[in-house]
């Protein structure tokens, strides 16, 4: 047995994991906080895609299909890719990417500003069989579009107010 103490525990230069703060259904403006291009099962690519609400800091995360190995032999495979293209561009055009045709590095989508239009996610199962409400997911259609005109709350609450039902616009 070893002489470990919780007490001694130092966590200093650990990060704390991030929350499951997922956006519920509603149009938000969102900046794009992290990009990844991973490997598929089927072995293609897939573009992931964390949304972090301007305003909530709330996120949903898009996968987006960028490859996949029968593309050119299976109308479905095909489709998908299609699909995940014009997906992929949306993003692009809507968050003002600079060159929406050709992105260059995947790097250059960070801190693109660009609306979101979050639906219900499909329910699931835990590992211990109980059934789970789905969380925000960008919508299937019509995912993306220009932020213009969505109301961003930027402004840190108070900790030491306590006023309630405050909701003008007054620039004090």
């Amino acid at each position: 047995m070893s002489n470990w103490s919780f007490r001694d525990l130092d966590l200093t230069n650990v990060e704390a994991q991030k929350g499951g703060n997922t956006l519920k259904p509603g149009r938000y403006s969102c900046e794009i906080q992290e990009v990844e291009i991973k490997k598929t099962a089927a072995g293609g690519n897939q573009l992931f895609v964390r949304l972090v609400d301007q305003s909530s800091g709330g996120y949903v995360s898009d996968y987006i299909t960028l490859t996949h190995p029968k593309a050119s032999s299976d109308p479905k495979a095909k489709m998908s890719v299609e699909i995940g293209h014009s997906r992929l561009k949306s993003i692009l055009v809507h968050g003002g990417h600079p060159s929406p045709d050709r992105p260059g590095d995947v790097r250059s989508m960070v801190g693109l500003i660009v609306g979101v239009s979050v639906e219900q996610g499909d329910d699931w199962v835990d590992d211990k069989g109980v059934t789970r409400k789905g969380g925000g997911k960008p919508a299937r259609n019509g995912a993306y579009f220009s932020p213009v005109g969505i109301k961003v709350d930027t402004r840190k609450p108070d900790p030491g107010t306590t006023s309630k039902g405050v909701d003008d616009d007054i620039p004090f």
